[in-house]
């Protein structure tokens, strides 16, 4: 939440009109960077995992089956963490609300500075 956090402060410090409007780009923004994030490293583990099955399965991982073994490992551990990854986006919605409740707080205090005693709870 900290770059957020600082991103709305610094919309709301300089008056942008509709940051309601920003925010939703934003997040926009991050949710589709983070998914082609996913695809990318999904799609890579996964081809290089099946190529190596498919060597395996044609008897050409004979020479080298330590590498071949590390190799899958490493892919296997990737596609772990690009399911991770991609099941990471159920926390993009609780983002949002806050940083849609940091704007509300911001606002009704009338500006950042009347709303620092309340809006350390975002930053940490």
């Amino acid at each position: 939440m900290h770059k957020n956090a600082a991103v709305i402060l610094d919309l709301v410090a300089l008056g942008t009109a509709e940051p309601e409007r920003h925010i939703e780009k934003m997040m926009e923004w991050s949710f589709s960077h983070s998914i082609e994030s996913s695809r990318l490293i999904l799609g890579t583990a996964l081809s290089v995992l099946a190529s190596l099955l498919i060597a395996y399965l044609k008897g050409d991982l004979t020479n080298s089956p330590v590498a071949a073994v590390a190799a899958g490992i490493g892919c296997i551990t990737a596609v772990l963490g690009g399911i991770y990854h991609f099941l990471s986006f159920r926390r993009m919605d609780l983002e949002l609300v806050r940083v849609l409740n940091l704007l509300k707080t911001v606002r009704n205090a009338g500006s950042v500075i009347n709303a620092l005693p309340t809006i350390g709870k975002y930053i940490t």
